[in-house]
């Protein structure tokens, strides 16, 4: 039965929408951009509406603070493997920061009995 709904678990489901988690790491996101100015999002960031996605909210802040774009493949990448699964999951005081992906997170540990954190 796990077999069956892991071949239907296709993790690079992920692989182009990573600015949600992104903005849950904060600091790595401003690390990447050399910038002190921090950012202004709804919190927990999955929470963003549809009028301002986490991608253009990353976007944007590329365009300010780099003066260049955001390079899908490239930045998010680079951003995350600096991060914690922690610092992506919750904030500074222990709240989640993201408990859909938390969530989906945990779906997946207990479908295979490895967990995720």
């Amino acid at each position: 039965m796990v077999t069956s709904n892991l071949n239907r678990f296709f993790a690079s489901a992920l692989k182009y929408d990573l600015e949600m988690l992104l903005l849950a790491t904060e600091d790595k996101l401003f690390q990447r951009l050399n910038s002190e100015i921090k950012g202004r999002w709804a919190r927990p960031p999955e929470n963003q509406n549809q009028n301002s996605p986490p991608v253009r909210i990353v976007e944007e802040l590329f365009l300010r603070e780099r003066k260049k774009g955001y390079r899908k493949t490239i930045d998010a990448p680079a951003i995350l493997k600096k991060a914690s699964l922690e610092e992506v999951l919750f904030d500074k005081g222990g709240n989640a920061q993201c408990p859909a992906f938390q969530e989906m997170l945990d779906w997946v540990g207990e479908k295979t009995g490895v967990p995720a954190y």
